[in-house]
């Protein structure tokens, strides 16, 4: 069995369905599910685009507890070690992949799956080329802090090497999964560095077409040909990671980062009012206003 997977809370389900609906119509041979760190909410209709829903207090019996300890941020990331594991001891995956929920899919992949043949963990840059000093956001010391790679995906294939991987992150996600730059900690992401050496049989995809997002765009540069996106005109997108896009603030590419918009990258104009449209026809704007069950005041009652 093949397994795609994102995490989220009610208030991301929006993008989680066109992430699902995106890889599955590009990636049949996979089953998808979505972690859902929450409680099923009344408001949301599951059974879409046949995506299975796992909730977490269905695979993690300690969940009240992590969720009293971490934000819904630090919780949504703590976990996605043991959502790898479950799927390999319960569903006897062979190759797991994960996602973010705000990425969307756009081609086949079964280059991918090509590389897993001879390496186990595939990881993708946060950039591939020098950041000019420009006093603009992000720079390379942004990535220092934040981790070399983007754990908006990580790929798998299942041996000892990536078991004892998995294992090895749980525990720290499960005891220091916490946003705390200052004594090196960031979520699960800043631990990813190590895994190339503590684990080896990485591959670095350094195909600009995978995981292009708002942190490496002063490499990578979209146009459209025989009606599909390519990057640098040579190379074929196979996903897009909206992170941080908010379409209430559409004339934003990112609401943190500074060095581009939409009037200096023309380029990405189509690709983000695409997303922003199916974003609100999946009811972004009502399902975002969802709380979390795991976040604040509904949890506190409950535990207590």
């Amino acid at each position: 069995m093949k397994i795609a997977f994102t995490l989220c809370s009610n208030n991301y389900f929006a993008q989680a369905l066109l992430l699902g609906q995106s890889f599955l119509l590009h990636n049949p041979g996979f089953e998808f599910y979505v972690g859902l760190i929450d409680e099923k909410s009344e408001q949301i209709n599951y059974n879409q685009f046949n995506i299975n829903i796992l909730p977490i207090a269905q695979i993690e019996p300690d969940i009240l507890d992590l969720a009293l300890k971490y934000n819904i941020v630090e919780l949504n990331t703590a976990v996605k070690p043991h959502y790898f594991l479950h799927f390999i001891e319960k569903f006897n995956a062979k190759v797991v992949i994960y996602l973010d929920p705000d990425i969307y899919v756009y081609q086949n992949f079964k280059p991918l799956e090509d590389y897993l043949e001879i390496d186990d963990i595939l990881l993708t840059p946060h950039i591939l080329k020098p950041i000019p000093i420009d006093r603009k956001t992000p720079f390379e010391n942004d990535f220092l802090n934040f981790g070399l790679y983007n754990l908006g995906f990580i790929a798998l294939k299942v041996n000892n090497n990536t078991i004892n991987m998995l294992n090895w992150w749980k525990q720290r996600t499960y005891q220091f999964g916490y946003h705390n730059l200052a004594k090196g900690l960031f979520v699960d992401q800043l631990w990813v560095n190590l895994v190339p050496i503590l684990f080896g049989k990485c591959k670095i995809i350094n195909h600009p077409g995978y995981n292009i997002g708002p942190w490496n765009l002063h490499e990578r540069f979209l146009s459209i040909k025989n009606d599909s996106y390519f990057v640098n005109n040579d190379f074929q997108l196979y996903f897009y990671h909206f992170s941080n896009y908010n379409p209430a603030n559409s004339s934003k590419i990112h609401t943190v980062f500074t060095r581009y918009d939409f009037e200096n990258r023309p380029d990405l104009v189509n690709i983000y009012a695409d997303y922003t449209k199916l974003l609100v026809n999946n009811n972004f704007f009502e399902l975002k206003k969802i709380p979390c069950f795991y976040a604040g005041q509904p949890l506190l009652n409950y535990h207590h």
